[in-house]
């Protein structure tokens, strides 16, 4: 039986897309280093720039929430560039937090 992994929304105004969500659903079995788990994880939203700051990305979010929920998942993820503070604002307001940080060092001289 097929089972789709991944849905997309789409944010309209007068029938003009003006954003998306993509969302993907997980499922991995318990192993001797993890408990099973099942969550979804929004990999990617966008919203029009002249279409930002009037509540429109939080329709699809709520909705994929929703969606999330239905299929029995506990947890929701998404991660964002550290320099996005509009986009975590949002999210905040969604419910969200935030739980890992990932550093990272850039190194000259040539690759390896």
């Amino acid at each position: 039986m097929f089972k789709a992994t991944t849905r997309c929304w789409i944010a309209s105004v007068d029938a003009q897309p003006v954003g998306y969500l993509l969302m993907r659903e997980h499922q991995r079995a318990a192993t001797v280093f993890c408990l099973a788990r099942h969550w979804h994880e929004i990999e990617q939203i966008g919203v029009e720039t002249q279409f930002r700051r009037r509540g429109i990305a939080r329709a699809p979010i709520e909705v994929a929430l929703a969606a999330a929920a239905a299929t029995g998942a506990r947890d929701v993820e998404l991660a964002s560039w550290s320099f996005n503070r509009d986009a975590h604002a949002l999210f905040e307001r969604c419910g969200f937090a935030p739980r890992l940080l990932r550093f990272d060092r850039r190194l000259q001289g040539p690759p390896r």
